[in-house]
């Protein structure tokens, strides 16, 4: 692999009648700049947008911009060498809407568009020197471990910035975790949709760390990788699954268990959270498939819980109150662990009352 530092005018980058950058949405099968399907959306504030254009008008430096050579074929079979941006989308973009008059920035207490800028200011900035970090693979490396080692580089990137887990996990496209969450999608699409909404469809990626950590615990049966973050499953990231056969198995049960319990009409999408009921019936599935003489998923004490959800979808069992203020709030293995444990007191505490109850009535 090689890595050359370069650099190239913002001029040249997102201005005249080819740019070699234009925004994701506008990419024709002539642009030479890709935003490879993995990144996140544009998700920059009017605010964040106008501090880089006046960072680059006061010809402060920026972060590299960091492209990855990509070989393709044309139609006719002719190799087209493009490159992708591994980092600097959210950048590149607002350049190319500024200088596209698609905002303003404050101008000496006035906000001007870019053609209304001064000759002088509009120089400064096409004349900025964008840093460029070109990546370069040898011919020899796979199209596999070119994809691990971007997915790689694309995580560290981030490791200093504000992006979610979910577009973590949704930039590791080639990953166990996400191949199998497309299968998973297709699947249930109707369920998900039904129970648990649109998952990762927003620019925040919601609900995708949730489903990504189930999905994970299920594949490797390993109770200790239900959790959200990226960055504590990163380890098993790219390790192959070993027990694929648990998320259709755990997953048509569930949405069958929810369709058997969970009335018609307009439903909370309060059931793919791994911090209460889809986190409480994975520990439950995987429990009983490490030993199966632990009682079967689904249990009556889930059930139990879940028709009570249904009526309350705040309700918290008088068991919780003997938990850790930890281990009330806490999403991770231990404490859903935790709190499962006082929903089956709970349940035993209810049903030992009632058995007493009848007896004295008797």
């Amino acid at each position: 692999m090689q890595i050359n530092y370069t650099t190239a005018t913002a001029a040249n980058i997102v201005c005249g009648e080819f740019p070699l950058f234009v925004p994701a949405h506008k990419t024709t099968s002539e642009s030479l700049w890709r935003v490879p399907p993995h990144q996140r959306c544009y998700v920059w504030t009017l605010s964040t947008q106008t501090k880089l254009i006046d960072t680059l008008i006061n010809g402060y430096p920026i972060p590299a911009i960091v492209l990855v050579q990509r070989l393709t074929l044309s139609p006719s079979g002719a190799p087209i060498m493009r490159w992708e941006i591994e980092d600097g989308q959210q950048r590149l973009t607002t350049m190319y809407r500024f200088v596209n008059n698609e905002f303003k920035i404050n101008i000496d207490n006035e906000n001007l568009y870019y053609d209304e800028l001064s000759e002088t200011l509009r120089t400064r900035l096409l004349n900025f020197q964008v840093p460029l970090i070109q990546i370069v693979f040898d011919p020899s490396t796979s199209e596999d471990d070119q994809d691990s080692i971007i997915t790689d580089i694309f995580v560290r990137l981030q490791a200093g910035t504000p992006l979610s887990d979910g577009d973590k996990y949704h930039a590791s496209s080639k990953s166990p975790v996400m191949q199998n969450f497309t299968i998973f999608y297709e699947e249930f699409n109707a369920s998900i949709i039904r129970y648990i909404g649109k998952i990762g469809s927003t620019k925040t990626r919601t609900g995708l760390s949730d489903i990504c950590g189930a999905i994970m615990t299920l594949g490797h049966q390993n109770p200790h990788l239900l959790r959200r973050s990226f960055k504590e499953n990163y380890p098993h990231l790219n390790e192959p699954f070993t027990h694929a056969e648990n998320i259709p198995r755990f997953f048509r049960t569930y949405f069958e268990l929810l369709d058997r319990i969970v009335p018609n009409g307009k439903i909370p999408k309060i059931y793919g959270r791994i911090s209460t009921f889809l986190g409480y019936s994975v520990i439950e599935y995987i429990t009983h498939q490490i030993d199966e003489s632990r009682e079967s998923f689904p249990s009556p004490e889930l059930e139990w819980y879940l028709k009570r959800l249904v009526n309350d979808r705040e309700y918290m069992p008088t068991t919780f109150a003997s938990l850790s203020s930890a281990n009330r709030r806490n999403n991770g293995p231990e404490s859903i662990t935790a709190r499962l444990s006082a929903i089956k007191a709970a349940y035993k505490q209810e049903h030992t009352d009632c058995t007493e109850s009848d007896g004295e009535s008797d």
